[in-house]
């Protein structure tokens, strides 16, 4: 985006905030940038390419209108984030531009509760690192503890490093802050499958599904609940639903074809494969989403170079699969050269 690359040469490094040397912390804001802002806001929670692209533009705006807007780069590189975990985005310039446009928001501002949110994230999913991505998550909620999204992230971080109590505790207040953010639900979602809660899972993305539209994300916690028990039918029925919601991403196609393969359709998930192989947008084909779809289809030879790959580009559909017990599924079982490469994860 034109705005990265302005950064990249405002910005020789992206600094850590520890060392980034503040400019200046309250100023006034042009109406016109922060409107632009404003209009970008509501598509974070729009996960397709188009809702990628719309919202981007409306911060290059932004910040053509303020250079000097620092709230503007810290929702730039939440943004970024988050559309990474989507898919919508390659995830090598997500990550690449999200902690440049972090950084340099918390050059011109050391006190940008979104900025430490965006990096938090981007330690999670990028480095796995999870101690400093608590560490930044939780400065983020303490300079702004009435913000849903910095709640609900906390609470990820913690369910990475196995404190699922506490991670819940978040993801509840991150609800009752904001019952209309999606990924506060998503979170809760995300905590409850770690911890194989299926009923829970069931009341609440059967109570908040119908609110966002059938979410992605909602969508696929209650997909991999139905396969975690047995119930391949309804996850294909709502894979099958993401992967039209998302105006067929690669990402969703291949869950869709791994709920199939795991529900013993093998013809589906061979027509889902070869919608991959084909696909018009190949730089949002994510490494571990086609692995799994081959070890599903018995296909272990060609999915662990897949697997590897995944590994060297932390792409986090390998580490959110690792994280919620994706691979202690059949078809994963008893692969010990994919154990291996799981375990070098160290989720906890």
């Amino acid at each position: 985006a034109n705005v990265a690359l302005a950064i990249a040469k405002e910005v020789n490094v992206a600094l850590p905030p520890d060392e980034a040397a503040p400019l200046q912390k309250k100023r006034s804001v042009k109406p016109e940038a922060f409107d632009a802002l404003m209009q970008a806001r509501p598509l974070l929670h729009v996960p397709t390419v188009e809702g990628f692209e719309t919202g981007v533009k409306f911060l290059e705006k932004a910040l053509s209108l303020d250079s000097a807007y620092a709230e503007a780069y810290a929702f730039l590189a939440i943004f970024y984030s988050q559309h990474a975990i989507y898919g919508t985005v390659d995830i090598s310039l997500a990550y690449r531009n999200g902690r440049i446009a972090a950084s340099e928001a918390l050059r011109l501002d050391s006190e940008s509760a979104e900025a430490y949110c965006a990096l938090g994230q981007l330690y999670r999913i990028t480095d796995w690192a999870w101690d400093r991505a608590l560490e930044y998550s939780q400065r983020a909620a303490e300079l702004d503890p009435s913000d849903s999204h910095f709640q609900s992230l906390c609470g990820l971080c913690l369910s990475y490093q196995g404190r699922l109590p506490e991670a819940e505790r978040y993801a509840q207040r991150a609800i009752e802050l904001d019952p209309i953010n999606p990924l506060a639900y998503m979170s809760l979602g995300t905590i409850l499958l770690i911890d194989r809660r299926f009923d829970d899972i069931d009341q609440l993305i059967g109570e908040s599904i119908e609110k966002f539209e059938n979410h992605l994300l909602l969508l696929l916690v209650r997909a991999l609940a139905s396969l975690f028990r047995g119930d391949g039918e309804n996850a294909v029925k709502d894979a099958n639903m993401m992967v039209e919601t998302s105006g067929r991403n690669p990402i969703y196609i291949a869950t869709a074809g791994t709920c199939c393969a795991i529900a013993g359709d093998t013809e589906g998930a061979e027509a889902y494969l070869a919608e991959i192989r084909n696909h018009p947008n190949p730089e949002l084909i994510q490494a571990s989403g086609k692995a799994c779809l081959l070890q599903c289809l018995g296909r272990r030879d060609e999915a662990f170079p897949l697997f590897q790959e995944a590994y060297r580009k932390r792409e986090f559909g390998l580490l959110w699969f690792s994280r919620i017990g994706y691979f202690s599924l059949p078809p994963f079982k008893g692969d010990a050269r994919l154990s291996r490469l799981i375990d070098r994860i160290g989720i906890r």
